[in-house]
């Protein structure tokens, strides 16, 4: 018996709703309108609320661009005392029928794989939301939908842990199918774990499968 964990964005649905870019390939996250929404409302989350300037949030996020680091949930929480879900709610207040298309093989995907779980650094406000326009939210109802307001998240290798005690089961029998080599798959990688990418190639190391699509799943697995 096999087990599978998914990511959300970018990995069960294409951005944008599968719009493409000048080379015609889909759109990544970086290209998508997606992102460029959520970061007005990070934008308007510091201006408003934190009574930045424009310039001092420019300003951040340089610095925080710099540094690698895009945890302003973090950042918000520890420098001006507001609490991260305050700040996921606002921020990921987006409607995804805008950049998601429903996929009905979703739901074949699901009752065939049967022990599934889902492992998102997005709030449960966002991720509840997305699998609702995907008409799957009836599979991720039952405390196997992982989201970003756990302190353990990607890419860290113990939020993979946890999938492996949520399913009582051991690494080597569980599949990570992602967008994202990093988060993703490499984490679960060290873990021994099959990895999947979709999308796009690896660089660093040798998925147990590349495939194009999240409809091309079923047909490499079985």
């Amino acid at each position: 018996m096999n087990y599978f964990i998914y990511d959300i964005d970018g990995t069960l649905y294409d951005f944008d709703k599968g719009e493409r870019n000048s080379e015609g390939k889909t759109k990544s996250y970086d290209e998508s309108d997606f992102k460029k929404d959520l970061f007005q409302n990070v934008r308007s989350f510091f201006i408003s609320k934190l009574n930045y300037s424009e310039e001092a949030v420019d300003a951040l996020f340089r610095k925080m661009d710099a540094e690698g680091d895009k945890k302003f949930s973090v950042f918000v929480q520890k420098n001006h005392g507001v609490s991260r879900g305050d700040y996921f709610n606002y921020v990921w207040d987006l409607d995804p029928s805008k950049y998601v298309s429903p996929n009905e093989n979703l739901n074949r995907i699901f009752d065939t794989t049967k022990n599934n779980l889902i492992i998102s650094n997005a709030p449960r406000i966002w991720a509840s939301r997305v699998l609702e326009v995907l008409g799957i939210e009836e599979y991720f109802s039952s405390g196997n939908l992982f989201t970003g307001e756990l302190e353990i998240c990607k890419p860290k290798p113990e939020i993979f842990e946890m999938a492996v005690e949520y399913f009582k089961t051991e690494p080597t029998k569980c599949y990570s199918i992602g967008d994202q080599e990093d988060t993703d798959l490499l984490p679960a990688n060290k873990l021994k774990m099959k990895t999947i990418m979709v999308r796009n190639k690896s660089k660093d190391h040798t998925p147990t499968h590349e495939i194009d699509s999240i409809n091309e799943l079923l047909e490499r697995l079985f």
